[in-house]
């Protein structure tokens, strides 16, 4: 195996998929395809969660639970959102 194996594997599903979709979209009716949007975004939101978590709490060699990062979560979740607004009047 060479180094970036990953990310030439990503980008190839990527465009595959993408070339499925403008393909075989008109196949698939409108609320089937809504369906599978739904699930994928509940799958993200699920994937973004458990790392978020993952990285955050920590278990310290006494056994004390500690939040770290939650400064630079929040200031990502108002960067964002601040980012969406201004991309939605623009």
């Amino acid at each position: 195996m060479f180094p970036g194996i990953g990310i030439l594997a990503n980008v190839l599903g990527i465009v595959g998929g993408g070339l499925l979709g403008l393909g075989g979209g008109r196949l698939i009716s409108e609320r089937f395809q809504k369906a599978i949007m739904m699930a994928c975004a509940v799958a993200v939101i699920f994937l973004g969660l458990t790392g978020t978590v993952k990285e955050m709490l920590q278990i310290g060699a006494d056994g004390e639970v500690t939040l770290i990062g939650t400064n630079c979560m929040l200031a990502s979740l108002i960067g964002g959102a601040v980012i969406a607004v201004a991309w939605v009047l623009v």
